[in-house]
């Protein structure tokens, strides 16, 4: 057998994740450099939104409302696949927050 090589951390963070702190969501791409692992757990979404707009479906969110999603996240790669007319916003990383 060939010897296992080992893709440094940074490259895949380049790639997929310029701040290396978000989930990455197994594609086809990805699976040519990085050697994923068998998923070992499920992943729940959720949405936050304010008291006085309770979301508790999906199909909740109208054609002037937007999703805040991180880009390269499992939330953005089931959004775009099963809700394609919900308009999301991307970013990069989570904002940083002061305590």
């Amino acid at each position: 057998t060939p010897p296992v090589r080992y893709l440094p951390c940074v490259v895949p963070c380049k790639l997929y994740f310029p701040d290396c702190k978000t989930t990455p969501t197994v594609t086809e791409e990805r699976a040519q450099e990085v050697d994923f692992a068998l998923p070992y757990m499920n992943v729940a979404l959720g949405v936050v939104s304010p008291d006085s707009a309770v979301i508790t479906s999906l199909d909740e969110i109208g054609a002037e409302d937007e999703v805040i999603v991180i880009s390269g996240t499992t939330a953005e790669t089931y959004l775009e696949k099963n809700y394609p007319n919900i308009k999301l916003q991307k970013y990069d990383a989570y904002a940083d927050r002061d305590p």
